[in-house]
């Protein structure tokens, strides 16, 4: 049952082909104003010479897809909040349409709101004075709160009149139970809205619910409505506690669920059931990401360093899962050097060598196309993520590689441990734009990169002050130099460049010794963050990134774990240098 404040007259205004984008249009008109002007001035050659630079450029994108392929360039000079939304309760997790064009929010109170994102950012809500005061000075909109339904968690008949005999309702002196026969009416129950995905046009959204079950929902007619429902239950294919995380594919005709049974599930939407599953996690998954096609090139992969000698037999056959993902040879050692037992293993593997050539061939043959998909389409539409590849976080702190191309006893391709400072805490891990990294945020305020071609110690750790609080969200942009971190006190804009890996420093005193340690210390006093205003305290759920490096979103909300919420659902906006 949807609740609309405001209702719209026919479906074309909210068609996404008339999505309203002020700055495209106002890029238009400066574009035909400037060819005006450059016709009737005397400087016509200059203006013809600039219009073939652009068309060799650009060619014939559209103004989103440019503003897409610059994404990736330039320097940002601020992030400014300008919409506040007030919440008065946690809100778990959000998602956004193409675009974007609507905004979805899911909190503790088991509602979702719908909120138009285009209307929000023109100014068309806008605060009180009451609303505005706690708050900064640029942020002076709120929320176009469209519509709002109940989050519901679906029951049949018999399970409905089974659990309602089951609860007690006290009387005088006595617990007495409910007459099934007097119920005339249904009242439905809500479930918290733990995680949330969207069709890229909006038309249904996967909602997750905290019994393990996840519902189809309509969102552009009959908002609200259940199309279908993924069960919840004991079964292997199923989830039998709240679902935390959902994400869909390139094609949206599958999607990925992650749960606090510690099972991550495949399901296919045509089909309506789970079609594989990813059961070797250590813990309640709180985090779940596909990566980025085009990384590292596999044959540079395959010359990486390995382990050292001494590593024990269970670190043997981790490293050879990670071969798996990387198309690695299994029959050498580690450092090249063949074993004792190597005619032993070349004769037990005659037999099975063809349908392993065969599997490898078909993972690179598959990598391969992906890669030029990135090439040729996703460089201006978004970037590619892989359907195969992907990792997950759990809370206890480790971080797992899955590939859904290797049988299901043996598709946890690697495992990212715990090192020795690090706390046993994870509640968000993801991939770097280009695939190559891997970044997880931790309790003790700090964020670890992990290189993929060597996971048992991080390559790099950005830290920040301790009273920061732990980094419970950790976001990329597209330009690689940057990265996003929610803490406990602030969001923090971590610039790649001034971390102790990539600084030339630390080169020169490998180089020189120590004797000039403190002197290369002082000289690099640039503080490699900043600080992002709007966000001051709790726990962050959720954050967005728009693709064309404009516009970030932010949610707080425990998620069911540990922590406190803020009261706000922050909208920002990028500005570049």
């Amino acid at each position: 049952m949807a609740k609309t404040d405001n209702i719209r007259n026919g479906c074309n205004e909210i068609s996404p082909t008339k999505a309203p984008v002020p700055l495209n249009d106002s890029l238009k008109e400066d574009q035909d104003n400037s060819a005006e002007i450059g016709s009737s001035s005397q400087n016509n050659s200059k203006v013809e010479v600039l219009d073939t630079q652009q068309t060799k450029t650009y060619g014939d994108l559209t103004e989103r897809q440019k503003l897409v392929k610059d994404a990736g360039k330039g320097d940002f000079k601020d992030i400014v909040p300008i919409v506040a939304i007030p919440y008065s309760t946690p809100v778990h997790s959000i998602a956004l349409s193409k675009g974007p064009k609507w905004l979805f929010t899911g909190g503790e109170d088991g509602l979702i709101r719908k909120f138009d994102f285009f209307g929000s950012v023109e100014g068309k809500s806008p605060l009180t004075v009451a609303q505005r005061h706690q708050l900064v000075d640029s942020i002076s909109f709120g929320g176009m709160n469209e519509s709002y339904w109940e989050n519901e968690q679906p029951y049949y008949k018999e399970a409905l009149l089974t659990e309602i005999m089951e609860e007690p309702v006290k009387g005088k002196g006595r617990n007495k139970k409910i007459d099934v026969s007097t119920i005339t009416a249904y009242e439905p129950r809500l479930s918290p809205v733990y995680s949330m995905a969207v069709q890229s046009d909006a038309f249904w959204l996967l909602s997750g619910l905290k019994s393990g079950g996840i519902t189809l929902q309509t969102t552009r007619s009959n908002e609200g409505c259940i199309q279908y429902y993924f069960k919840d239950g004991k079964d292997k294919f199923q989830h039998s506690t709240a679902v935390s995380c959902l994400k869909l594919n390139n094609d949206e005709t599958k999607f990925l669920s992650g749960s606090w049974d510690k099972k991550i599930l495949r399901w296919d939407l045509n089909m309506g059931v789970a079609t594989e599953i990813f059961d070797k996690s250590t813990g309640q998954v709180s985090s779940l990401d596909c990566r980025p096609v085009g990384g590292i090139n596999l044959q540079l992969a395959n010359s990486s360093e390995k382990n050292n000698d001494d590593n024990n037999n269970d670190s043997n056959d981790e490293d050879e899962d990670v071969d798996a993902l990387f198309d690695e040879s299994q029959g050498i050692e580690k450092n090249g050097r063949d074993s004792d037992n190597e005619s032993e293993k070349r004769e037990s593997a005659e037999s099975v060598g063809n349908k392993q050539d065969d599997t490898n061939d078909q993972i690179k043959k598959d990598f391969s196309t992906q890669s030029k998909n990135t090439l040729h389409s996703g460089l201006y539409e978004s970037i590619v993520r892989s359907d195969d590849v992907f990792i997950t976080s759990s809370i206890n702190g480790i971080v797992d590689v899955w590939d859904s191309r290797v049988s299901n006893g043996s598709n946890n391709v690697a495992r990212i441990g715990l090192q020795k400072e690090t706390t046993p805490w994870c509640m968000s891990a993801i991939w770097s734009s280009d695939g190559n990294s891997i970044y997880i945020g931790r309790r003790n305020s700090t964020v670890e990169e992990f290189d993929i071609r060597n996971l048992n110690s991080y390559k790099n750790i950005l830290r920040f002050p301790l009273a920061s609080g732990p980094v419970s969200c950790v976001r990329a942009f597209p330009n690689r130099n940057y990265l996003l971190c929610g803490c406990q006190d602030n969001i923090r804009l971590y610039d790649l460049r001034l971390s102790d890996y990539n600084t030339d420093d630390d080169n020169r005193i490998h180089l020189h010794g120590t004797e000039h340690h403190h002197h290369h210390k002082r000289r690099r006093k640039r503080v490699p963050f900043m600080i992002v205003p709007g966000h001051n305290g709790g726990v962050l759920s959720d954050m967005y990134v728009d693709p064309t490096s404009r516009f970030i979103v932010s949610a707080s909300g425990n998620r069911g774990w540990q922590g406190k919420a803020a009261d706000y659902v922050f909208i920002y906006e990028i500005q570049k240098a």
